[in-house]
């Protein structure tokens, strides 16, 4: 897809996606146990299955009545870091010839994780390709073959997502020696998608298939704040308070944003309605307000449904947990 239908597309629905957050300003949510305790969230797909990572070292594949533990790759140290509608999955592991390496695993051609280059994987495309980088911070697309993904100025380019049309979003340093939210499209140079003006830095984390990337804009007064690029533009997030300091970290299709926050105190989990970031406990229903303390919202996927970190206030563990959208 070319760059100005990329642009087009992204400012339609981006248009979209702010009459659909306005109509839908306050949605509740219930929420829905997984299987295990102590453990963070990854990435959910469109059926609700959570990758997660537990606290005992290994990784999980989870929906409300089972978990699947993924296998180490050789029984080599190994991590899972994302995964697709179709159940590839893409990681790193540490190769028996040496180094680590990213590996990518598809169920549907059988057999185990195979070694692709090396480096770290950030995330997969629909289609299997990972973006990563070296140890070096080299980034890189890997589809059949590794496409080497070059910085805006200085070194140290990070890819962090990618979507259905291979467009990779992540960040890069410029030329004032600040990281920029970073944009790569095909084999076009990386395109600088800018911050807040008189902000110190930025990243673009994760993009939608709408082309509309989120992450944050650093305020050197408050810290991170939560922000959507699209369109050219940077629009910064408001958060409960002026104090409050946070990122987005996952879109959807429609647009609806997920992320966290810290509000002086503790770690919050949020969603955005509108222009403003809103603490996501308070869109639980009552009974489920009562009994869950959400302390990031880490991932959403196309209906709406959220993966989120739930801390036990006696035990303080974490627990993955997904709410599941009732209005």
């Amino acid at each position: 897809m070319s760059r100005m239908k990329l642009v087009a597309r992204g400012l339609a629905m981006a248009a979209l996606a702010f009459a659909a957050q306005m109509a839908n300003a306050q949605t509740m949510y219930r929420v829905v146990r997984l299987a295990l305790v102590g453990s963070t969230p990854l990435a959910i797909d469109s059926k609700g299955k959570v990758l997660l990572w537990s606290s005992n070292g290994s990784y999980y594949v989870c929906d409300t009545t089972a978990c699947r533990l993924l296998p180490r790759v050789r029984d080599r140290t190994t991590h899972w870091n994302d995964f697709n509608d179709q159940g590839m999955l893409t990681g790193d592991a540490s190769k028996p010839t040496g180094g680590t390496w990213v590996i990518r695993k598809d169920p549907q051609k059988g057999g185990g994780a195979h070694f692709l280059t090396p480096g770290v994987s950030a995330a997969i495309a629909a289609d299997g390709a990972v973006v990563g980088r070296t140890l070096d911070y080299d980034a890189f697309l890997y589809t059949d073959h590794r496409i080497g993904l070059s910085g805006l100025a200085g070194p140290f380019p990070e890819p962090t997502d990618i979507n259905a049309d291979h467009v990779i979003v992540g960040r890069s340093r410029g030329f004032d020696n600040l990281d920029h939210a970073t944009m790569w499209v095909g084999g076009d140079p990386p395109v600088d998608l800018g911050m807040a003006p008189g902000h110190s830095g930025s990243w673009a984390y994760k993009i939608n298939d709408a082309g509309i990337a989120v992450g944050y804009s650093n305020d050197p007064r408050y810290g991170r704040q939560p922000a959507r690029f699209a369109g050219g533009g940077v629009q910064v997030l408001l958060l409960p308070d002026v104090d409050d300091h946070g990122m987005a970290t996952g879109i959807n299709f429609a647009g609806t944003i997920v992320g966290q926050f810290y509000n002086g105190s503790e770690y919050r989990a949020g969603v955005v309605e509108g222009n403003r970031m809103v603490d996501l406990n308070t869109r639980l229903r009552p009974e489920d307000a009562l009994l869950y303390n959400l302390s990031s919202a880490d991932a959403i996927n196309d209906a709406g449904q959220i993966a989120a970190t739930h801390v036990d206030p006696q035990t303080h563990f974490p627990r993955v947990v997904r709410l599941e959208p009732i209005n």
